[in-house]
């Protein structure tokens, strides 16, 4: 297996990622923190931040703890069956206006296990389907495949998590979580 790309921690950019995600958090997730014309991809929507701080951050947030276990729950079942890099989540679940959110709307990334098993997208498949039953929407996207359906993928969800329901206007940011080794309160190799 290829190593992975240098993570932002090895860029440097971590602390400034943390403390923006932080602020972000704290502002209810707004597409840009400073304004349009003074926002890039730092800091702006989606706000990056490791799976501990995500979950550390939201764990306040009325609402979400039934949620934010339920998250951890298919995280680790799916990491059963690939390796997950990490999670975009939106919806109403980062609207802290919303006490009590109806379920949490995650894309999924992850790695086949090598050598490659056949069957990991159908059991991804039926962890999607019986997510649902802990109000998870979630979707999976492998990132060893063709890059730019990736990016078609990744581009079509940030559109659909970051607006009201039923509306073409894009409301809210997306939190982009970090679930690789070091970065989670579990360590995996």
């Amino acid at each position: 297996m290829a190593p992975d790309p240098p993570s932002a921690a090895t860029l440097g950019i971590v602390p400034t990622m943390a403390n923006l995600f932080e602020l972000a958090a704290s502002r209810g997730f707004p597409l840009f923190l400073d304004g349009e014309k003074a926002s890039n991809a730092i800091n702006a929507t989606p706000y990056a931040t490791s799976y501990d701080a995500f979950a550390s951050a939201l764990s306040g947030w009325d609402g979400r703890a039934a949620l934010l276990q339920a998250i951890e729950a298919v995280r680790r079942e799916a990491d059963r069956h690939a390796r997950v890099i990490g999670m975009l989540v939106g919806g109403s679940f980062l609207d802290q206006g919303r006490r009590t959110p109806r379920d949490v709307d995650l894309l999924m990334f992850y790695q086949s296990h090598p050598p490659a098993h056949a069957g990991c997208a159908a059991r991804l498949n039926e962890l999607r389907l019986s997510a649902r039953s802990m109000d998870v929407d979630v979707r999976f996207i492998a990132i060893d495949h063709d890059p730019l359906m990736l990016v078609k993928i990744v581009s079509y969800f940030t559109t659909l998590y970051n607006r009201r329901k039923g509306a073409d206007v894009q409301v809210r940011g997306l939190a982009l979580v970090d679930c690789r080794a070091g970065t989670t309160s579990d360590h995996r190799p």
